[in-house]
């Protein structure tokens, strides 16, 4: 093979090689191109899924919002429901002193020791073991009780009635306790135990 055939088969070789390169490439860009247009593809749907989650989450979190603004507003009507309904049990249970006002009157009334009181009152159950409280108290702290009772008074007579003729400091006693008292006269006796008020004052 001479010069000239070794060259013109060199050109071939360099013609069919660039000619292989070129389609390759053309391969290469074609199959580059696809692959981006998949991502893209996929990339607008993870986008998409994204918004969508975002949009799913935000009426979750509406929702969720309602629901506890509903859930706080039923527990606010139950605690204001149970609260009227223990306060007008409080009012329908007979009167009665707690511990607390127990030890405050004691502690009050010990200064009267030695003194004499008339106590009146009712003949009804409530009152009369209303008073039964209040006279024991009023014992403990040594001063003699004259007890007397009354079937009915008309008008009637509500709450605790106390004689003016008794010092201050007795009526401040049951102040002191946060016993409601009216200072008046409704009989003789110096304490008047009458009917319990009614619900509504």
């Amino acid at each position: 093979m001479n010069a000239e055939n070794v060259n013109s088969l060199a050109n071939w070789v360099l013609i069919i090689s660039l000619a292989v390169g070129v389609v390759a490439t053309y391969f290469i860009v074609v199959s580059g191109n696809e692959k981006e247009r998949k991502l893209k593809l996929e990339l607008s749907k993870a986008n998409a899924d994204a918004e969508k989650a975002k949009s799913t989450a935000a009426e979750a979190n509406t929702k969720t919002a309602e629901l506890n603004f509903k859930v706080e507003q039923e527990a606010r009507k139950r605690a204001e429901a149970e609260l009227a309904l223990e306060t007008l049990r409080g009012k329908l249970r007979g009167r009665s002193l707690s511990q607390k006002q127990r030890d405050i009157l004691l502690l009050s009334l010990r200064q009267f020791s030695g003194a004499t009181i008339s106590v009146t009152s009712l003949g009804d159950k409530e009152s009369a073991t209303f008073a039964d409280q209040i006279i024991s108290v009023i014992q403990e702290a040594g001063i003699v009780v004259v007890r007397n009772f009354v079937g009915t008074l008309s008008p009637p007579q509500y709450g605790i009635i106390i004689s003016p003729d008794l010092k201050p400091a007795f009526h401040d006693a049951f102040k002191k306790a946060q016993i409601d008292i009216k200072i008046g006269r409704a009989t003789d006796s110096n304490i008047f135990i009458g009917l319990k008020p009614p619900i509504d004052t």
